[in-house]
C-alpha cells in the first residue's frame, strides 16, 4: 500500500495543483501577453501570462480575484483563465443580458428588452455617423452644432432664429418671425 501511494503521490500534487485561486498584486500590461503577478491561498507569490477574449481587454485592479490553471498539471505552466473583481461588477442582470463595466461606475449594458444603457461619467462620443432609423433622439441636456453654427447650442439657435428679421422690399425691415422655435 505504502509503494502505491508514493506512485500515485506526483499525480495526487499534480491534481491539486491544477487550478487555484490568486489575489493580483500587479499588472504588466506592455505585452502582447499580459503578465500578472498573484498570490495564492498558500501565500505564495506567482508571475503569469492571463489568457483574456478575444476583442476584450482589460486591466484588472488590485485584490481582484483570478483563476489560475497548471497547464499538464506543472506549476511552470500556470496560465491565468479568469479574473473577477465582485467589488464593480454589476448585478442584478437579467438572464441572457450582457454588460461591460469599470470601478468608475461606467457601463454598456446590453438589455434583454433589446434597450442598450451606456453610462460614461464625463462624455459618451461616436466617432462615426449616428443614424437612428426608428424612434426619436431625446435629450435632457443641451445639443450644440460645433461646425456648421462655430458652437451654438440648439437654445442658441432658437433665440437667433427667433429675434431675426430681413431687410424690407421698400426700406426697413421685417419683423420677427411670426412663429417662433421656442
Amino acid at each position: 500500500m505504502r509503494a502505491l501511494l508514493k506512485t500515485l503521490a506526483p499525480l495526487r500534487r499534480g491534481i491539486a495543483q491544477l487550478l487555484r485561486v490568486g489575489r493580483l498584486i500587479r499588472v504588466n500590461d506592455a505585452k502582447t501577453i499580459q503578465m500578472v503577478q498573484l498570490e495564492t491561498l498558500s501565500g505564495e507569490v506567482i508571475e503569469v501570462p492571463r489568457i483574456q477574449d478575444y476583442g476584450l481587454t482589460s486591466v484588472p485592479l488590485q485584490e481582484a480575484k483570478g483563476v489560475v490553471a497548471a497547464i499538464g498539471g506543472k506549476t511552470n505552466g500556470y496560465v491565468v483563465i479568469k479574473m473577477d473583481d465582485h467589488r464593480y461588477r454589476l448585478v442584478n442582470l437579467e438572464p441572457g443580458e450582457v454588460a461591460l463595466y469599470d470601478d468608475q461606475g461606467q457601463f454598456i449594458h446590453l438589455k434583454r428588452d433589446g434597450h442598450i444603457h451606456a453610462k460614461a461619467n464625463t462624455q459618451l462620443t461616436v466617432t462615426a455617423p449616428l443614424t437612428v432609423f426608428e424612434g426619436e433622439i431625446k435629450a435632457t441636456g443641451e445639443i450644440t452644432d460645433r461646425i456648421n453654427t462655430g458652437g451654438l447650442s440648439m437654445q442658441g439657435m432658437r433665440t437667433t432664429y427667433n429675434g431675426h428679421n430681413h431687410s424690407g422690399d421698400s426700406g426697413g425691415s421685417t419683423g420677427t418671425p411670426n412663429q417662433d422655435m421656442s
